[in-house]
């Protein structure tokens, strides 16, 4: 049986569809990028800490990040994300 985390995930999933808009900050501005369904999944299950989340690819260009943890506004909450191009993008 599902958690409640998973079913959570599966409703949202199914009404975004194929492609999920992410906005991470890539060298302090904030950007929009589409990633696929399991990268949104892999890096909103790695949790609100900081260090590496994963990677993700955009779906428009192809380009490929790596996705950090970073600090928002909340004292010891890191619920933003910044992105570091992949070599080869």
């Amino acid at each position: 049986m599902p958690s409640r985390e998973e079913i959570e995930w599966m409703e949202v999933s199914a009404r975004m569809g194929d492609r999920h808009l992410f906005t991470p900050l890539l060298d302090g501005e904030r950007i929009r990028i589409y990633i696929s369904p399991a990268d949104s999944k892999r890096i909103t299950m790695a949790g609100r800490c900081s260090g590496f989340k994963g990677e993700v690819t955009d779906l428009d260009t192809g380009k490929r990040y790596q996705v950090h943890g970073a600090p928002c506004s909340l004292p010891e909450c890191y619920c933003d994300a910044y992105v570091v191009p992949l070599p080869g993008n």
